[in-house]
This record gives structure tokens, sequence and C-alpha cells, in this order.
């Protein structure tokens, strides 16, 4: 593609057809063809940026484009848009039962093409959502849940989770460890 606005907007196209799949959309195009421009304005008033003496434009506009292609796919993985965020998931799953010695690896081949994961030890990951109430509440999870405790009552001003609240966790690593508690007023264990 050649260096030209034209070029800069084919290869924006090109970008998120790769990166976002069947996600892409024309407010994506405009996005990185924006991120291409800003990035060559950047190396040209810092040549010495792509690490490359007084580079030509052909060189600007590669180190440009290769640049907005990874803003691309960190928005594709960040933001769960299109499908690089689950293979990337699964091929670092797959890493890791490698480095466990639970699973086998191959390498030099497509993302997408990566058998799916098996899950880890344990069994497979599943998980009760429950919702505390200003009351007493008695819950019994098993393992991987969620305890919602948002503010309830009439000025949804009160806690849900209280000192009374009894909440078990039956399942692998039978403790909740850290609680996270949302700004939007939910609770939710740390064993996940």
């Amino acid at each position: 593609m050649p260096n030209t606005i034209a070029g800069d907007q084919n290869a924006a196209v090109a970008i998120v057809n790769a990166v976002f799949g069947s996600a892409a959309s024309s407010n994506l195009n405009a996005q990185v063809n924006q991120w291409i421009v800003n990035w060559k304005s950047f190396y040209t008033a810092n040549p010495a940026a792509p690490v490359i003496p007084n580079p030509t434009a052909a060189q600007i506009d590669t180190a440009a484009r290769a640049a907005a292609f990874g803003d691309a796919v960190d928005v594709a993985i960040n933001s769960s848009v299109g499908p690089l965020q689950a293979s990337e998931q699964n091929v670092l799953n797959n890493d890791a039962l490698f480095e466990n010695a639970q699973a086998v690896t191959a390498y030099n081949i497509a993302v997408t093409t990566v058998p799916q994961a098996p899950p880890f030890q344990g069994g497979a990951q599943t998980s009760n959502v429950f919702t505390l109430t200003t009351g007493q509440d008695t819950f019994a999870g098993t393992g991987h849940d969620v305890f919602n405790a948002p503010l309830s009552g009439i000025l949804h001003n009160q806690p849900t989770l209280t000192d009374g609240d009894s909440l078990t966790d039956t399942g692998v690593n039978t403790n909740f460890g850290p609680v996270r508690v949302s700004l939007l007023g939910y609770a939710e264990s740390g064993d996940r």
C-alpha cells in the first residue's frame, strides 16, 4: 500500500479486518486510520523514535502502521471486541498447562487453530451467582462463585453484605480470598 492518504485508509481497513474479524466496522476503520496519522506525526517530529537514524518517509509509514496495528490488538484484547481475546486466553491456558506438563502445545500455527484448552485441575470452572439481601443470608457455594452485594433498601443505601451473613465455599481451595467491592455496589469473592 502506497504512502498516501488512500494507502493509510486501505491499511486501516486491512488492520481492522485482520484484528477484529467479523466485528470490523467503519468506526474501527476511522479510529485505526487516525492512529496511523497520529503515529506518522509522532515519528516525523521524533525521527529517532523508530530507532533508525534519519528514517525515510517509507520507514516512518511502516512504523506508524505497525504501531497502529499494535494499538488495535490492545483494544481487541482489552475490550473483548472480536475473536482475539478468546483466542489469546486459550493460547495462554494451553501454555500454562504445557508448562505444568498437563498438555501438549504446538508452535508456528495460527492462534485460531490452537485446540481448546482442557479444564485446569479441579475440573470445569462452573460458578453460582448469589445476590445478598439486607437481611441474614446463608449461601453454600461450590467454588468460583460470585456473591453480589448491591446496596439496597428504599434509598439504595443499605449494605447487603452484613455481619449476619453466612457464605460457605465448598469448592477447591475453600477460602474466599480477598473480597473485591465494586463502586457499583457489589462484592465478589476472590476464589475465581
